[in-house]
C-alpha cells in the first residue's frame, strides 16, 4: 500500500538512531511537555490546630511535680521501714 510505505518514510529518527558525535547538531526528538504555567509560590500548608505554648511555668510545674513523686516514694519507704521495725519489736515482746 503506498500510504504505508509513505508514512513509514516520513517518520522522524528516534532516539535510538540519534548519535551525539556525528556531524549533524540536531537534538534527539523527544516527547517531553513542559508544563504551561510554573508555579512561583511554594506549597503552604496551614495548621488545623494552634500547637501548644511550652513556657517556663509549665516546665517549672513538670520540675516540681516530679520533686513531689520523689518525695512521695521516699515517704513510703520510711513508712515500710516503720512498720516493719514495728512488727519486729511486737514480735520481740510476745516472746520475751
Amino acid at each position: 500500500d503506498p500510504s504505508v510505505t509513505q508514512v513509514t518514510r516520513n517518520v522522524p529518527p528516534g532516539l535510538d538512531e540519534y548519535n551525539p558525535f556525528s556531524d549533524s547538531r540536531t537534538p534527539p526528538p523527544g516527547n517531553v511537555k513542559m508544563p504551561n504555567v510554573p508555579s512561583t509560590q511554594p506549597a503552604i500548608m496551614k495548621p488545623t490546630e494552634e500547637p501548644p505554648a511550652y513556657t517556663q511555668i509549665a516546665k517549672e510545674h513538670a520540675l516540681a511535680q516530679a520533686e513531689l513523686l520523689k518525695r512521695q516514694e521516699e515517704l513510703e519507704r520510711k513508712a515500710a521501714e516503720l512498720d516493719r521495725r514495728e512488727r519486729e519489736m511486737q514480735s520481740l515482746n510476745q516472746q520475751g
